[in-house]
């Protein structure tokens, strides 16, 4: 049986830095703290070279609140953009441009600049040098999905992909959308055949609503009683992502009671 917990308001746990299912940096201290001691690492795997990026240094409005700017609701965007850009360091959609390939983007073309550029509450940076590869993804989401500085609609994300994909001649790419949660089929057995996946949470504990990628996964397994000879065991499950908001590794508490979401798988 899989270690689950409820509870009324988040709490914050050793080896992570906000309270409740997410921002965790040490993932075996973090399982020992929530449920207690006796848990080992069953099996763990990660993808190897994959780059990290925040959606802060990505956006180009700020929403400046008590002088304090915040990004863009890019993190769909970022996740795509992360996602694509692993596919062509890996090999796999070798076409696709590389990270260090950038371009400058003007936001005054966008058809919502003027909107923004005469709301004190926001600053633009503009032109601004981004990679080309994240471009293509928010161009394609502003002029096919709608995309402003937010609101992206995380069933967009398999035709997003395919159209980014599209621009350098990979018309043929497999994306998916899986409304229901499986361990094994959208964590595990993914990043096993090498393809990091887009996780679309809806009300986690520590993100609220948001768009990752899963880079990896950690089970931790507990002998918790003996029957007859049977083990009884319980499981806590781990994924290893990019969550956007730093720009290295973070662990999430996959079955967490309280989160739902959706994934999309990428061949």
């Amino acid at each position: 049986m899989p270690a689950n917990q409820t509870m009324a308001s988040p709490v914050k746990y050793n080896g992570q830095e906000k309270p409740g299912d997410g921002t965790i940096t040490g993932p075996a201290v973090y399982v020992e703290s929530r449920f207690g001691s006796g848990f080992l690492l069953q099996t763990a795997k990660s993808l190897s070279g994959f780059s990290y990026h925040r959606q802060f240094d990505l956006s180009v409005y700020y929403h400046v609140v008590n002088k304090v700017p915040w990004s863009e609701g890019n993190c769909s965007l970022v996740a795509e953009f992360e996602l694509l850009n692993y596919l062509q360091y890996a090999g796999k959609y070798p076409k696709l441009p590389p990270l260090s390939s950038k371009t400058s983007l003007d936001a005054s073309r966008d058809s919502f600049y003027a909107k923004y550029k005469s709301d004190l509450a926001y600053s633009i940076t503009t032109p601004k040098s981004l990679p080309m590869l994240y471009v293509a993804v928010r161009t394609y989401a502003v002029l096919h999905n709608g995309y402003q500085v937010s609101g992206t609609n995380p069933l967009d994300e398999p035709t997003q992909l395919r159209g980014v994909a599209a621009i350098w001649g990979y018309t043929g790419m497999a994306t998916s959308h899986y409304l229901t949660w499986s361990w094994t089929s959208q964590v595990v057995n993914e990043i096993n055949a090498g393809y990091p996946t887009i996780w679309n949470v809806a009300n986690s504990e520590t993100y609220g609503a948001h768009t990752m990628v899963v880079t990896g996964y950690q089970t931790y397994k507990k002998v918790v009683a003996s029957v007859l000879g049977v083990q009884v065991l319980q499981y806590v499950y781990i994924m290893q992502v990019a969550d956007g908001w730093y720009t290295s590794t973070r662990y999430f508490y996959f079955n967490s009671s309280t989160a739902i979401g959706t994934f999309v798988k990428v061949r």
